[in-house]
Order: structure tokens, then C-alpha cells, then sequence
């Protein structure tokens, strides 16, 4: 942890963020992901979930939506996983949520469309006769008298003298000498 020059009397305390061996003419810096203070012998790495560039004496957090990776700096979590709080690891996103790059959070699917699996990166949307609410893992159908369009959050009645099956994307005149009331 210090160091003496040419024609020195005395040895130097190396600063912050160096380092040195015994009988060193020089302190060297400390490596990327790791800290040193003034008179230190050794670098210390940083913890899991913190970083530092080279020559640093301290580390800091990872930011949101980013991990530690090998050589202590932070790293971009995957599509579909997320850290709120950069910690060593990035996690999956849960069914009915996704994740983008770089997210310190999921983000719930909206209505009309899901995720039926974790670690996703984005939502499907709902095909028409079926509709979800927001953070869905699945579609439901249109109950009969209802119908939907494709990314629908909810479904609509059918009017008066028209008719929908289970599921159905759209609702059908009645026949001739049929009829039917609203939603049937």
C-alpha cells in the first residue's frame, strides 16, 4: 500500500483507488469492479449487485433494470426479465406481464391481449370473440348475445334482431320470421 521513487527517504501511501506490492517503485490502479482506499496493498472487489470503473475507491449500485456482470460492471438485463433494485440478478417477468430491455419493472399486459408464459417480452393480442382484462395470462370468449374485436378488452352486446354464438366475432342478422332481443 505504498510506494517509494528514486532517492526517496520515506514511502508514500498509494491513494485511493491504487494499489501496491512490497518494495513497489509505483502505485497501480485498481481494476474495473473492485475499490481500494488510500494505503491499500490490495484491491477488494465489489459486492454482487454493485460496480466501479478502474481506479475507483468505492462502488456504486447497479442501475434499475440492469446485473453485475464478470469484471464488476453492470450489464442490460434480458428481454422479459427485469431488477428493481440492481441487485446481482435479473429476474422473470410473471404470466400477464412483460418486460422490455433495460427494465427496472414488468409492465402489466393491457386489456385485450396476454401472456401466457414468464419471461415474456411483449403481449399477444386477443383474436376477435375474445377479450381479457389487463394482466391477463389467457383470452376468454364472448359469452352468446356478445361479440368482440380483435384486441378487445370487453365485449359488446348485439342489437336487437341479432344473434352471436360463444366466441363469436361478430353478431348475425336473424333470419326471415325470426327475431331476438338485445344480447341474445
Amino acid at each position: 500500500g505504498t510506494w517509494s521513487g528514486l532517492e526517496a527517504g520515506e514511502c508514500t501511501r498509494c491513494l485511493a483507488g491504487t494499489r501496491s506490492d512490497a518494495g513497489a517503485a509505483r502505485c497501480d490502479i485498481s481494476e474495473p469492479g473492485t475499490y481500494s482506499s488510500i494505503g491499500d496493498a490490495t484491491c477488494t472487489p465489489c459486492e454482487p449487485g454493485r460496480w466501479s470503473f478502474a481506479g475507483k475507491s468505492g462502488c456504486e449500485i447497479c442501475p434499475l433494470g440492469t446485473r453485475t456482470a464478470p469484471g464488476g460492471l453492470c450489464i442490460t438485463c434480458e428481454v422479459g426479465r427485469f431488477n428493481p433494485d440492481g441487485s446481482a440478478s435479473c429476474s422473470q417477468c410473471e404470466a400477464g406481464k412483460f418486460g422490455s430491455a433495460r427494465a427496472g419493472a414488468c409492465t402489466s399486459c393491457p386489456a385485450g391481449t396476454y401472456s401466457s408464459s414468464a419471461g415474456s417480452s411483449s403481449c399477444d393480442i386477443c383474436a376477435a370473440g375474445l377479450f381479457s382484462e389487463e394482466s391477463s395470462v389467457s383470452c376468454s370468449r364472448c359469452p352468446p348475445g356478445f361479440y368482440s374485436d380483435a384486441g378487445s378488452g370487453d365485449c359488446l352486446i348485439c342489437e336487437p334482431g341479432r344473434i352471436s354464438g360463444l366466441g363469436s366475432p361478430s353478431c348475425f342478422l336473424c333470419s326471415t320470421g325470426t327475431w331476438s332481443k338485445q344480447g341474445s
